[in-house]
């Protein structure tokens, strides 16, 4: 019997070792998969923005999905909530509550990397809490009930002030690394967006100037984690490949092309974009340039080919069986899994074992043993669902897409 499982097993390392083989990062790193846990908010957070011990048992939970295990986002700043239930760490108060996480992350010797975002004119949390957000510009936007108001110079330094302070308390808290949330529409992309930046400062204007809020977020994350002197700290960044709606044109691939050059003239460990593309999946995950570049080219394979291999690229996005992870690696050298996270956390261990028809995406029943949090659960039942993505069993059948 043991020998049949090991033969098993080897067979299994073979028929996907393009997943199970090393990458190096940038920083000397070694990740012995490319499998990694995509970033999403859970809602485990207490009230006040601490971690809970619901989200604690979430991320042990899942501390086996890969080796690049990234904690949804958490906010740098109190006018930079997403929503409520949000964690944040703009206080030295939060490293001893984060450590628990990272702590939970790391128990199989995965990497635990907490990503720092600020979500600007998107802060509804913040909103509600302090009855103000900010933005690159004061103006309105037709989805939103509010209106931000503009970030004045001295705001912006104390914003890349947070960013650093971020990073240096992700560091105490035992975190691996950071990402840097540049997509999404939070604050970082809405100063690279030409749409939503209407600035005639520093900040906004040209390409260049539109680029120089999240170089200087990256810049400063980078001085204060050598201050530290943790060489093996991994910084990564979070990017929309494209803002295109229609006639409503926040930046392109061409711009995106510019900024991964910027970004790592200054030094990262690796790029995550927020969009996957796949020749197996027609359906909305299969982005094409909307109007620059080669429009006949995948937005990700036009950012892996200009990346070249001065850093790894995360991609993610509806990778849900052994295939589609085999497909993503012709896009990208990491794979995020979001669905695979929420429904099955030990489909890495079941495809290694050759165990892969035992993977389940259903979800129906299961919600307790998978330790889903009450803010998780509460996400899906509502209609406000952003950045989640469908999983049969808990969302609304109109939500659900089968692939």
């Amino acid at each position: 019997m043991i020998t049949k499982y090991l033969m098993v097993r080897a067979m299994a390392k073979y028929k996907y070792d393009k997943i199970f083989s090393d990458i190096k990062l940038n920083n000397g790193v070694v990740l012995q998969n490319r499998c990694a846990l995509a970033p999403m908010l859970v809602g485990g957070a207490s009230v006040d923005g601490t971690v809970d011990w619901e989200e604690v048992e979430y991320y042990r939970k899942r501390n086996r999905v890969g080796q690049l295990l990234i904690a949804g986002a958490a906010s740098v700043s109190k006018y930079g909530k997403q929503n409520e239930f949000q964690n944040h760490i703009f206080e030295d108060e939060d490293i001893k509550e984060l450590s628990k996480l990272a702590e939970a992350l790391k128990e199989e010797g995965n990497k635990a990397i907490l990503q720092i975002q600020h979500s600007g004119r998107e802060a509804k949390g913040s909103y509600l809490q302090y009855g103000r957000t900010v933005a690159p510009t004061g103006m309105d936007f037709p989805w939103l009930d509010y209106r931000p108001e503009e970030l004045s110079q001295s705001e912006i330094e104390e914003i890349l002030g947070q960013f650093g302070a971020a990073a240096r308390r992700a560091v105490e808290a035992g975190f691996d690394g950071v990402e840097i949330h540049g997509a999404n529409h939070y604050l970082l992309q809405q100063f690279f967006s030409a749409y939503s930046n209407q600035r005639t400062d520093q900040w906004g204007g040209s390409l260049e100037k539109r680029m120089a809020f999240p170089v200087a977020v990256l810049e400063r994350v980078k001085e204060v984690v050598e201050f530290t002197g943790k060489k093996d700290f991994i910084i990564g960044y979070r990017f929309c490949p494209e803002e295109v709606h229609g006639s409503n044109i926040g930046y392109t691939i061409s711009d995106t092309l510019v900024l991964i050059d910027r970004l790592l003239e200054v030094g990262l460990d690796y790029l995550h974009s927020s969009t996957f593309s796949s020749s197996l999946d027609p359906g909305p995950a299969y982005k094409k340039a909307t109007l620059t570049g080669n429009s006949e080219i995948p937005l990700n394979q036009q950012a892996y080919e200009h990346i070249n291999g001065r850093c790894a690229l995360v991609v993610c996005g509806q990778i849900k069986k052994p295939k589609d992870f085999l497909d993503a690696l012709n896009y990208g050298d990491i794979c995020a899994v979001g669905v695979l996270a929420l429904s099955d956390p030990e489909y890495l261990v079941k495809m290694e074992s050759g165990r892969e028809d035992e993977i389940q995406l259903d979800v129906t029943g299961r919600i307790s043993e998978l330790g889903w949090t009450h803010g998780l659960i509460h996400m899906y039942e509502t209609t406000d669902t952003p950045g989640l993505p469908p999983v049969k069993g808990f969302s609304r059948p109109e939500y659900y897409v089968e692939y």
